[in-house]
Protein backbone atom coordinates (compact mmCIF):
# COMPACT_ATOMS: atom_id res chain seq x y z
CA UNK A 1 0.00 0.00 0.00
CA UNK A 2 0.85 3.46 -0.45
CA UNK A 3 0.57 7.19 0.49
CA UNK A 4 -0.26 9.36 -1.81
CA UNK A 5 0.41 12.94 -2.28
CA UNK A 6 -1.67 15.46 -4.07
CA UNK A 7 1.66 17.61 -5.57
CA UNK A 8 1.23 20.96 -6.98
CA UNK A 9 3.66 23.54 -8.34
CA UNK A 10 3.06 25.93 -5.53
CA UNK A 11 3.90 26.39 -1.92
CA UNK A 12 0.78 24.34 -0.27
CA UNK A 13 2.44 21.31 -3.06
CA UNK A 14 5.42 21.65 -0.86
CA UNK A 15 3.93 21.23 1.98
CA UNK A 16 1.97 18.41 0.96
CA UNK A 17 5.34 16.74 -0.20
CA UNK A 18 7.02 16.83 3.26
CA UNK A 19 3.93 15.88 5.00
CA UNK A 20 4.06 12.75 2.71
CA UNK A 21 7.30 12.20 3.00
CA UNK A 22 6.81 12.59 7.16
CA UNK A 23 4.21 9.59 6.43
CA UNK A 24 5.81 6.87 4.36
CA UNK A 25 8.33 7.08 6.66
CA UNK A 26 6.31 6.11 10.29
CA UNK A 27 3.94 3.68 8.06
CA UNK A 28 6.89 1.85 6.12
CA UNK A 29 5.10 2.76 2.96
CA UNK A 30 6.00 3.54 -0.37
CA UNK A 31 4.91 7.32 -1.83
CA UNK A 32 3.29 8.43 -4.73
CA UNK A 33 3.47 11.74 -5.60
CA UNK A 34 0.75 12.68 -8.26
CA UNK A 35 0.56 16.18 -10.37
CA UNK A 36 -2.61 15.97 -11.58
CA UNK A 37 -3.57 18.90 -13.20
CA UNK A 38 -5.24 19.77 -16.89
CA UNK A 39 -1.85 19.15 -18.80
CA UNK A 40 -0.75 23.22 -19.40
CA UNK A 41 0.73 25.48 -16.89
CA UNK A 42 -1.23 28.85 -18.81
CA UNK A 43 -4.48 26.90 -17.86
CA UNK A 44 -4.20 25.29 -14.93
CA UNK A 45 -1.38 27.17 -12.57
CA UNK A 46 -0.26 23.89 -10.32
CA UNK A 47 1.07 21.83 -13.33
CA UNK A 48 4.61 21.07 -12.78
CA UNK A 49 7.13 22.27 -15.13
CA UNK A 50 9.72 19.63 -15.67
CA UNK A 51 12.06 22.00 -13.29
CA UNK A 52 9.46 21.18 -11.05
CA UNK A 53 9.38 18.05 -11.40
CA UNK A 54 13.38 17.39 -11.21
CA UNK A 55 13.12 19.40 -7.52
CA UNK A 56 10.61 16.65 -6.72
CA UNK A 57 12.96 13.83 -7.39
CA UNK A 58 15.78 15.71 -5.95
CA UNK A 59 13.86 16.06 -2.60
CA UNK A 60 12.77 12.65 -2.52
CA UNK A 61 16.11 11.34 -2.75
CA UNK A 62 17.66 13.55 0.13
CA UNK A 63 14.81 12.39 2.12
CA UNK A 64 15.63 8.27 1.13
CA UNK A 65 12.00 7.40 0.69
CA UNK A 66 10.37 4.76 -1.99
CA UNK A 67 8.82 6.82 -4.09
CA UNK A 68 7.08 7.50 -7.65
CA UNK A 69 5.86 10.42 -9.09
CA UNK A 70 3.99 11.08 -11.80
CA UNK A 71 1.83 13.73 -13.68
CA UNK A 72 -1.48 12.64 -15.30
CA UNK A 73 -3.15 15.05 -17.68
CA UNK A 74 -7.19 14.93 -16.54
CA UNK A 75 -10.32 16.58 -17.02
CA UNK A 76 -11.58 16.49 -13.54
CA UNK A 77 -8.43 17.34 -10.91
CA UNK A 78 -10.39 15.63 -8.28
CA UNK A 79 -11.42 12.67 -9.90
CA UNK A 80 -7.66 12.14 -10.80
CA UNK A 81 -6.65 12.36 -7.38
CA UNK A 82 -9.46 10.12 -5.60
CA UNK A 83 -8.51 6.93 -8.42
CA UNK A 84 -4.51 7.54 -7.61
CA UNK A 85 -5.77 7.22 -4.29
CA UNK A 86 -7.93 4.17 -4.36
CA UNK A 87 -6.43 1.44 -2.18
CA UNK A 88 -3.44 3.62 -0.17
CA UNK A 89 -3.28 4.09 3.07
CA UNK A 90 -3.85 7.93 3.04
CA UNK A 91 -4.43 10.65 0.82
CA UNK A 92 -2.63 14.25 1.70
CA UNK A 93 -3.61 17.18 0.67
CA UNK A 94 -2.63 20.77 0.73
CA UNK A 95 -5.49 23.31 1.68
CA UNK A 96 -5.39 27.47 1.98
CA UNK A 97 -6.53 28.25 5.01
CA UNK A 98 -9.25 31.30 5.42
CA UNK A 99 -8.66 34.39 3.54
CA UNK A 100 -8.08 38.00 5.30
CA UNK A 101 -11.23 38.73 4.49
CA UNK A 102 -12.69 35.50 6.55
CA UNK A 103 -14.20 33.97 3.77
CA UNK A 104 -14.71 30.22 4.74
CA UNK A 105 -14.78 28.21 1.42
CA UNK A 106 -13.49 24.91 0.88
CA UNK A 107 -11.59 25.03 -2.76
CA UNK A 108 -14.05 22.80 -5.00
CA UNK A 109 -11.22 20.33 -5.59
CA UNK A 110 -10.45 19.80 -2.28
CA UNK A 111 -14.12 19.28 -0.91
CA UNK A 112 -14.67 17.07 -3.60
CA UNK A 113 -11.28 14.77 -2.85
CA UNK A 114 -12.69 15.51 0.59
CA UNK A 115 -15.90 13.91 0.27
CA UNK A 116 -15.26 11.16 -2.42
CA UNK A 117 -11.98 9.48 -1.59
CA UNK A 118 -12.49 6.00 0.24
CA UNK A 119 -9.15 6.61 2.17
CA UNK A 120 -7.97 9.08 4.88
CA UNK A 121 -7.57 12.26 3.41
CA UNK A 122 -4.78 14.59 5.26
CA UNK A 123 -5.44 18.54 4.76
CA UNK A 124 -2.51 20.01 5.61
CA UNK A 125 -1.83 24.04 5.53
CA UNK A 126 1.50 24.33 6.87
CA UNK A 127 5.26 22.42 6.87
CA UNK A 128 5.14 19.60 9.79
CA UNK A 129 6.63 20.91 13.01
CA UNK A 130 8.89 18.48 14.19
CA UNK A 131 6.90 17.67 17.41
CA UNK A 132 6.29 13.65 17.01
CA UNK A 133 4.75 13.47 21.18
CA UNK A 134 2.12 15.71 20.02
CA UNK A 135 -1.47 14.57 21.26
CA UNK A 136 -3.82 13.30 18.38
CA UNK A 137 -7.43 15.05 19.26
CA UNK A 138 -10.41 13.31 17.99
CA UNK A 139 -13.79 15.00 17.13
CA UNK A 140 -16.31 12.44 18.60
CA UNK A 141 -19.73 12.13 17.88
CA UNK A 142 -22.15 9.16 18.39
CA UNK A 143 -22.67 8.37 14.74
CA UNK A 144 -20.91 6.17 11.67
CA UNK A 145 -17.94 8.96 10.90
CA UNK A 146 -17.86 9.98 14.73
CA UNK A 147 -17.83 6.00 15.35
CA UNK A 148 -14.43 5.85 12.20
CA UNK A 149 -13.23 8.85 13.14
CA UNK A 150 -12.45 7.10 16.79
CA UNK A 151 -11.04 4.06 15.31
CA UNK A 152 -8.50 5.71 13.18
CA UNK A 153 -7.40 8.13 15.98
CA UNK A 154 -6.40 4.93 18.27
CA UNK A 155 -4.70 3.94 15.10
CA UNK A 156 -2.47 6.44 14.32
CA UNK A 157 -2.21 7.10 18.63
CA UNK A 158 -0.95 3.65 18.91
CA UNK A 159 1.31 4.02 15.81
CA UNK A 160 3.24 6.93 17.21
CA UNK A 161 2.69 6.19 20.58
CA UNK A 162 0.96 9.72 21.38
CA UNK A 163 -1.64 10.81 23.82
CA UNK A 164 -5.26 10.32 22.13
CA UNK A 165 -8.00 13.09 23.39
CA UNK A 166 -11.76 12.06 22.95
CA UNK A 167 -13.18 15.37 21.61
CA UNK A 168 -16.53 14.46 22.72
CA UNK A 169 -19.48 16.76 20.73
CA UNK A 170 -21.78 17.23 23.61
CA UNK A 171 -25.76 17.05 22.88
CA UNK A 172 -28.39 19.39 24.84
CA UNK A 173 -30.53 15.82 26.07
CA UNK A 174 -29.24 15.13 29.41
CA UNK A 175 -29.71 11.53 29.28
CA UNK A 176 -28.50 10.72 26.20
CA UNK A 177 -25.50 12.93 27.04
CA UNK A 178 -25.06 10.93 30.15
CA UNK A 179 -25.30 7.22 27.97
CA UNK A 180 -22.67 8.59 25.63
CA UNK A 181 -20.65 9.60 28.13
CA UNK A 182 -20.53 5.97 30.05
CA UNK A 183 -19.93 4.60 26.61
CA UNK A 184 -17.05 7.12 26.13
CA UNK A 185 -15.31 6.29 29.49
CA UNK A 186 -16.11 3.13 28.53
CA UNK A 187 -13.94 3.15 25.17
CA UNK A 188 -11.08 5.04 27.26
CA UNK A 189 -10.93 2.25 29.47
CA UNK A 190 -10.70 -0.27 26.65
CA UNK A 191 -8.43 2.21 24.98
CA UNK A 192 -5.86 2.37 27.91
CA UNK A 193 -5.98 -1.97 28.32
CA UNK A 194 -4.69 -1.57 24.66
CA UNK A 195 -1.76 0.52 25.43
CA UNK A 196 -3.35 3.87 23.91
CA UNK A 197 -3.14 6.83 26.63
CA UNK A 198 -6.68 8.45 26.23
CA UNK A 199 -8.99 10.93 28.13
CA UNK A 200 -11.82 12.16 27.64
CA UNK A 201 -12.94 15.98 26.86
CA UNK A 202 -16.33 16.94 26.76
CA UNK A 203 -17.48 20.07 24.51
CA UNK A 204 -20.37 22.22 26.34
CA UNK A 205 -19.65 25.39 24.23
CA UNK A 206 -22.22 25.68 21.31
CA UNK A 207 -19.73 26.64 19.36
CA UNK A 208 -18.21 23.46 18.65
CA UNK A 209 -15.73 24.05 16.24
CA UNK A 210 -14.09 27.09 18.49
CA UNK A 211 -14.72 24.58 21.17
CA UNK A 212 -12.22 21.90 19.11
CA UNK A 213 -10.09 24.61 18.05
CA UNK A 214 -9.58 25.88 21.38
CA UNK A 215 -8.62 22.53 22.40
CA UNK A 216 -6.18 21.57 19.65
CA UNK A 217 -3.99 25.17 20.76
CA UNK A 218 -4.29 24.41 24.36
CA UNK A 219 -3.00 20.62 24.16
CA UNK A 220 -0.55 21.32 21.46
CA UNK A 221 -1.95 18.61 19.22
CA UNK A 222 -0.56 17.68 16.18
CA UNK A 223 -3.35 16.04 14.58
CA UNK A 224 -6.79 16.56 14.43
CA UNK A 225 -9.35 13.69 13.39
CA UNK A 226 -12.62 14.27 11.92
CA UNK A 227 -15.55 12.06 10.80
CA UNK A 228 -17.30 12.93 7.57
CA UNK A 229 -20.12 11.89 5.50
CA UNK A 230 -19.62 10.47 1.67
CA UNK A 231 -21.62 12.69 -1.39
CA UNK A 232 -24.72 12.00 -0.86
CA UNK A 233 -26.60 10.17 -3.06
CA UNK A 234 -27.94 12.79 -5.43
CA UNK A 235 -24.51 13.93 -6.04
CA UNK A 236 -25.13 16.84 -3.23
CA UNK A 237 -21.61 18.45 -2.66
CA UNK A 238 -21.62 20.36 1.13
CA UNK A 239 -19.24 19.69 3.83
CA UNK A 240 -20.43 20.81 7.55
CA UNK A 241 -19.48 23.77 8.89
CA UNK A 242 -17.75 22.91 11.78
CA UNK A 243 -15.47 20.50 8.92
CA UNK A 244 -14.69 23.15 6.69
CA UNK A 245 -13.76 25.78 9.65
CA UNK A 246 -11.72 23.35 11.21
CA UNK A 247 -10.15 22.48 8.54
CA UNK A 248 -9.57 25.94 7.11
CA UNK A 249 -8.57 27.63 10.33
CA UNK A 250 -6.00 24.86 12.29
CA UNK A 251 -2.24 25.00 11.33
CA UNK A 252 -1.92 21.06 12.61
CA UNK A 253 -2.83 18.76 10.15
CA UNK A 254 -6.85 17.62 9.86
CA UNK A 255 -7.35 13.83 8.96
CA UNK A 256 -10.91 13.57 7.09
CA UNK A 257 -12.11 9.96 7.81
CA UNK A 258 -15.57 8.17 6.19
CA UNK A 259 -17.38 5.14 7.82
CA UNK A 260 -16.83 2.07 5.47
Amino acid sequence: MTVVVAYSADALGRVALEHGIEQARVRGRRLLVVNATRGDAYVDKQFASDEALAEVGERLREADVDADVVQEVVSDVAAGLVDAARGADLLVVGVRQRSPVGKMLLGSVTQSVLLDADVPVLAVSALPTGHPDAPVVVAYRDDDPGRAALAYAAQEAARSGRRLLLAHVDTADADARTVAEDDLVEAVRQLDEQGVAAELAPLRDRDVAGAVQQLVDDRRAGLLVLGVRHRTPVGKMLMGSVAQRLILDLDVPVAAVKPR
